[in-house]
């Protein structure tokens, strides 16, 4: 089951539930998914993949060969594709392992570009609840400033409040990624955590979609 390191925006359906995530690693033969509820072994999974550079999601029928609810990090599953199209099969290949060596050379898997923003952000960790303002946005996270990071691969739920005259928008999140107040002073860059969207519904996908299209296409 080796994959490349890839995250994207996932879709999946299975066991009743439709659920959007983001992917943790893509082979041609499956796809491993991040899930704090994954399905059980031997479930059927309908799915929508967003690789990065497509314009439509590919689609894919597949079985799920192992699950864990270990959390925060290991939680989520692995999908055996068993109908996708040869064509899209050929794609998902090529990406790995353009993906592949270029994690290689830039240590960094995130597919999807982030873009310059910023809005109210609240977060609860198992700690406190706090009122930030996110930094930057992409279809599968975002940068959250804040001079108190929590750890590294701890769960938070995540309520942002986009500029686009909604309802907040709320999800679960992983932390990926953190920087500290005095590792911030000393690379001149600010404090704050990357957070991966995990377990969100239709809705938050169409949401970020439609405000990460604004961003990249503004108007004049």
């Amino acid at each position: 089951m080796e994959a490349a390191p890839m995250v994207f925006p996932v879709r999946y359906v299975s066991e009743g539930a439709a659920i959007q995530t983001t992917s943790r690693g893509l082979s041609g033969e499956g796809i491993a998914v991040r899930s704090l509820v994954p399905p059980s072994v031997g479930a059927r999974v309908s799915m929508a993949l967003y690789l990065p550079g497509n314009s439509k999601p590919e689609v894919a029928v597949g079985v799920v060969a192992a699950s864990t609810h270990d959390r925060p990090v290991p939680a989520g599953f692995w999908v055996q594709f068993t109908a996708i199209d040869v064509a899209a099969r050929e794609r998902i290949a090529a990406l790995v392992v353009e993906k592949a060596r270029k994690a290689r050379e830039l240590r960094d898997a995130r597919g999807f570009q982030r873009f310059h923003t910023q809005f109210t952000v609240r977060f609860r960790t198992a700690r406190e609840v706090v009122r930030e303002h996110a930094q930057n946005i992409s279809r599968g996270g975002m940068f959250i400033q804040t001079r108190t990071p929590p750890p590294l691969d701890e769960v938070i739920t995540v309520q942002l409040e986009l500029p686009d005259g909604g309802s907040s928008a709320t999800t679960s999140g992983l932390v990926m990624h953190r920087v500290t107040e005095d590792e911030a002073e000393q690379q001149g860059i600010v404090p704050g955590i990357g957070v991966q969207f995990l377990d969100a519904d239709d809705q938050f996908r169409d949401r970020i979609d439609r405000y990460v299209e604004q961003l990249r296409t503004p108007s004049a």
